[in-house]
């Protein structure tokens, strides 16, 4: 799993933004945590996982770049619609990768 350098949180994640990603990183069960992620397939934009998805075998090979962490699914839909809806006021487009300079760390 990589994370991006500015990572995106949820207004109910902020306070405990360091144990949760600390969670993720190590892969802890997170109860109730979701992770954007760069999409996998073409055409899309965002992927949201539910953070104990993360936690399967298939994830340990493959790596998904998350860029926010949030707080249910109610909250990470939201949270997705705010970074788009940023992406595309300051761009007029939807090229994620271009749009966060593609800041990727481990």
């Amino acid at each position: 799993m990589k994370f991006y350098k500015h990572l995106y949180f949820s207004e109910n994640i902020r306070e405990n933004r360091r144990k949760i990603v600390y969670k993720l990183k190590h892969r802890k069960y997170a109860k109730d945590i979701y992770v954007l992620a760069l999409a996998t397939a073409p055409g899309n934009i965002l992927d949201i996982y539910s953070a104990n998805t993360l936690l399967q075998p298939y994830y340990k090979k493959h790596d998904i770049e998350v860029v926010g962490i949030a707080s249910g699914n109610d909250e990470a839909m939201e949270l997705a619609a705010s970074i788009i809806g940023r992406m595309y006021a300051e761009t007029n487009g939807f090229n994620i990768r271009q749009y966060l300079g593609y800041e990727i760390t481990s």
